[in-house]
């Protein structure tokens, strides 16, 4: 059996094709930033589908009046959650451009660093495997 045949291989060279592909559509979105009635485009979220769902949900539960709420209630200090659907993401300008350079610039550093992470764990991976080998 090769190592590319394993499962979390597999997963985690897709999600770095993922990455380089969200990469070129965001480096396509700053490129096109003064592009008249342009609209700025994402990839849907990496989704793993796991066959095996044997994991079970837990609720998360409020046990004092101070903690924060999870799912749109207020907190302590009366912030909100703050859902995609609730904030503004971009202005559209008179041009009808709808690019924001600087969601743009720090999307693709937070992909950037996805990717960077997805190496570093696909190395460990390896690493392990060939620990695991050198051990028989």
């Amino acid at each position: 059996m090769a190592i590319q045949d394993l499962t979390l291989v597999q997963v985690l060279q897709n999600k770095m094709r993922w990455h380089q592909k969200r990469q070129a559509v965001l480096a396509q979105n700053i490129a096109n930033s003064d592009t008249p009635n342009y609209r700025a485009r994402d990839l849907a979220k990496f989704e793993v589908d796991v066959p095996d769902k044997t994991t079970r949900s837990v609720a998360v539960a409020r046990t004092q009046a101070g903690h924060m709420s999870i799912g749109g209630g207020t907190g302590r200090h009366g912030e909100g959650s703050m859902n995609d659907s609730d904030r503004k993401t971009f202005e559209v300008r008179p041009s009808g451009n709808a690019v924001s350079l600087e969601e743009q610039i720090s999307k693709s550093s937070e992909n950037a660093a996805g990717y960077q992470a997805s190496t570093a764990m696909l190395q460990k991976v390896i690493g392990l495997y060939r620990t695991a080998l050198r051990t028989r």
